[in-house]
């Protein structure tokens, strides 16, 4: 983030609007994803760390949240919102999708923080050498020293690979076809991808740090730890890529599996994704019939006692959010000048 929009944003908070804010949003309930934490490094420049954030503003972000919120866990605040609603300013911590630095880097901070917090993991990624499929794109594209590729989306296009800009629009424009298609074009996109990028052997093994999964005996001691664990589906599949009986099968055997290795019932869930495209009511009567009792959204809002515990709405927190752009956002001045950030 520029230096400019740095100074606009602390005087924002020096001008007592953050604090209006949270005032205004006071008797509700922010909930917060984060996807990954990792030490600082010259990596966070690429554009595939655009959602992880430093382990030292991780620790300051939740700092700051002790101070101006009751940060509680998931299920606290499922209680609040559906049974017996009391007044004040919550907060709840989640993580989506399992990464393995969710362990080293992130649990720590909020154990020295005691704070609790909720990781929505994919089932068929623990304990696995595999890599979600929206990283694969990105990794590909990063890694490759191939100046060009061409694929078919709905019509030949080649695309330049000669800057990190070029990759960031190139995985952008493939990955927001790819969440509109079925899985059998995304395979078939994602294997012609791997053919022209033919150089990038392993790209998990580039960056393991970023992109390794957690494995059983460290979920299972977040689990033993005052964190809560929640199903993300088996494969990360978009719900709306996918037909009836498959998405049905993914949040089966994704809590199945989640309470056959945690031996605790599993009870929360987060959308891949979660965009309002990404769900539908069909969903929400399959994550109720299997006994689910809530799901996370990726829209952005706070929650109170007339919320739909299954279109929880979150804000994103990202690599680019200074401790000034944070307080901002969670005091819901998100809105301002969110171009950029």
């Amino acid at each position: 983030m520029s230096l400019l929009k740095e100074v606009i944003y602390q005087s924002i908070d020096r001008s007592g609007l953050n604090m209006w804010a949270r005032k205004k949003n006071a008797n509700s309930i922010l909930f917060l994803t984060y996807h990954l934490v990792l030490p600082y490094s010259e990596k966070f420049k690429r554009f595939d760390y655009r959602n992880v954030v430093s382990t030292d503003n991780f620790d300051k972000q939740i700092r700051f949240l002790k101070k101006k919120y009751d940060v509680i866990s998931l299920s606290e605040a499922h209680h609040l919102m559906q049974d017996k609603w009391q007044k004040g300013s919550y907060a709840v911590i989640t993580f989506d999708d399992g990464f393995r630095n969710n362990y080293t880097d992130a649990y720590p901070v909020l154990k020295n923080n005691k704070v609790p917090a909720t990781f929505y993991v994919c089932t068929n990624y623990i304990a696995q050498n595999k890599m979600l499929w929206t990283e694969v794109v990105t990794a590909l594209l990063t890694f490759t020293k191939k100046d060009q590729i061409q694929l078919n989306l709905k019509k030949p296009e080649i695309f330049t690979l000669n800057s990190m800009k070029d990759v960031e629009k190139t995985s952008l424009k493939i990955r927001r076809y790819l969440k509109t298609s079925t899985i059998s074009e995304k395979n078939r996109i994602l294997k012609e991808l791997q053919k022209q990028c033919d150089d990038v052997i392993n790209p998990l093994e580039q960056d393991a740090d970023r992109y390794r999964f957690m494995n059983w005996n460290e979920v299972r001691e977040m689990a033993d730890n005052n964190m809560e664990i929640g199903s993300h589906t088996e494969n990360h599949i978009l719900l709306n890529m996918a037909d009836a009986e498959t998405t049905f099968k993914e949040l089966k055997n994704s809590k199945a599996t989640l309470e056959r290795e945690l031996k605790r019932t599993c009870l929360h869930f987060s959308y891949p994704n979660g965009g309002a495209e990404n769900y539908s009511q069909e969903h929400i009567w399959q994550l109720r019939q299997l006994g689910y009792h809530s799901a996370a959204t990726q829209i952005k809002g706070f929650n109170n006692k007339d919320t739909d515990v299954f279109q929880i709405r979150r804000i994103n927190i990202s690599r680019d959010m200074s401790l000034a752009v944070f307080k901002a956002y969670t005091s819901g001045n998100y809105k301002m000048f969110v171009r950029g950030i």
